[in-house]
């Protein structure tokens, strides 16, 4: 039996009803009738289990539609970042960005943005003069 002072929840009424050919009230506080719907009072004075069970039914059906729905939780892409060094010069590239960062890692440390489609153009170029092998 329930402590509980508050509204009744669809998890008692289910656990009510749970067990074939039994309404179980215990499952229920004692103050129940407080709570439940008309139509719950008057199945339950009829002394009809099919009505009894189609009205506690239908109590718990409307108490799951009452229950507030949980925000959905989605995935969020994360950028990759890749990272490439070779001596002094870093290349920084996130999968977010059109651009790669240069950096170097000498007395000036420069950094410079250069966008992607130029550093491809120039490498199609450089293949196109060496015959394809860059």
């Amino acid at each position: 039996m329930s402590e509980q002072s508050g509204p009744i929840t669809r998890e008692q009424v289910e656990r009510a009803i749970a067990k074939p050919r039994n309404i179980d009230y215990r499952e229920l506080p004692l103050w129940w009738r407080e709570w439940a719907p008309d139509y719950v009072i008057a199945a339950e004075a009829a002394d009809d289990w099919d009505a009894e069970h189609a009205a506690l039914t239908r109590w718990r059906d409307e108490l799951a539609a009452a229950e507030p729905v949980p925000p959905e939780v989605v995935d969020v892409p994360q950028p990759r970042i890749v990272v490439k060094r070779c001596d002094e010069v870093e290349a920084e590239w996130t999968s977010a960005d059109a651009t790669i960062l240069i950096v170097t890692h000498d007395a000036l440390d420069d950094a410079i943005f250069v966008p992607i489609a130029l550093l491809r153009a120039m490498l199609e170029a450089i293949d196109a003069q060496q015959g394809g092998a860059s």
